[in-house]
């Protein structure tokens, strides 16, 4: 192949590489933002889910992915398609891009692992096992868990502050242990403590000896062990593509090998967004009482009738009782 030929092969294969995935992230960055903001609005405004310690950690997860969509895939994306950067636009949102974008997939992945973990505990047969988590202890291990991951990455802000969004000035090692650290903690570990715990939590429902649970805890444990299969699924690709590049970092590569990887590395990233955007709809696709939440949560006045019905109903429950006591 002459030069040409592969100079035009090259920018063409840089080309569909930047549209595909870009076009594509901008579509899950819409349904994952409606999808987000419908899971959190549910989570708050219905009760008996908000009542749950589990809720703390989805509610978490629901937001750190919001974070994480618009810091990271968003402003890779506008590039790609307009040629602007907005990280060189704005000081700012370089500073917020980096430090929120980094924990937002980190928090949003440890969050989901922490979901995991409460629905082993609570379909365990051990009562001491069910009543380890509670709504305090739950949002006390979100606030140590953010505080964890977002305190090593401050310096971000020092080191990414210049007009060129870049971290010049930030030591080698510091370079390393951030690639290092965002791999670990958002691709590489949740995957396989996702797969345990789901394995656990099925091992639990299957035994003939678990206890009997209302119908709002059986749908949870469907929503989430339906998320926990999505993940899992999705995260193959997000591992491929974050153990390539560090297993081929001493490799010395022509400028077509480069554009080739790059073509195919974006096709396999593609999937694991879904992590960050598709929740509400394994939930709503998993879950008939959930997606009665969701119509009730939307329904605002029926939502009040029910609300004010069942208030009355214990008045009226509370005057019967009292009136039997005083005969």
């Amino acid at each position: 192949m002459s030069n040409t030929t592969i100079s035009s092969e090259i920018l063409n294969l840089q080309l569909a590489s930047r549209m595909i995935f870009s076009y594509a992230v901008l579509v899950f960055i819409a349904f994952g933002t409606v999808g987000n903001l419908l899971n959190i609005f549910v989570f708050i405004r219905i009760k008996v889910l908000r009542q749950m310690p589990n809720s703390v950690f989805l509610l978490t997860s629901f937001i750190a992915s919001l974070v994480q969509i618009w810091t990271t895939r968003f402003s890779a994306a506008f590039h790609n398609l307009t040629g602007v950067d907005l990280l060189k636009q704005s000081s700012f949102y370089c500073e917020i891009r980096w430090l929120f974008g980094r924990t937002g997939a980190t928090i949003t992945m440890a969050s989901i692992c922490l979901s995991s973990i409460n629905r082993f505990l609570m379909t365990s047969q051990n009562v001491r096992y069910r009543q380890v988590v509670t709504i305090r202890c739950a949002r006390v291990t979100v606030i140590v868990m953010i505080l964890i991951f977002l305190i090593p990455l401050i310096p971000d802000v020092v080191y990414y502050s210049g007009p060129a969004c870049t971290p010049t000035g930030s030591p080698y090692w510091y370079r390393q242990y951030t690639m290092y650290f965002n791999q670990i903690f958002s691709n590489i570990v949740p995957g396989p403590v996702l797969a345990l715990f789901g394995i656990l939590t099925w091992r639990n429902l299957r035994s003939a000896r678990v206890i009997q649970r209302n119908r709002l805890e059986e749908q949870v444990n469907r929503m989430i062990l339906a998320e926990l299969v999505m993940i899992c699924i999705t995260s193959i690709p997000n591992i491929i593509t974050a153990i390539y590049p560090i297993v081929t970092t001493s490799m010395v590569k022509s400028q077509l090998r480069v554009a080739q990887d790059g073509l195919w590395l974006n096709m396999l990233a593609i999937p694991s967004i879904t992590t960050y955007c598709a929740s509400f709809y394994v939930f709503y696709a998993a879950s008939s009482a959930y997606r009665k939440n969701v119509r009730t949560a939307l329904n605002c006045k029926k939502h009040n009738r029910i609300e004010t019905q069942d208030r009355t109903q214990q008045q009226n429950a509370s005057i019967r009782m009292k009136t039997i006591a005083l005969h």
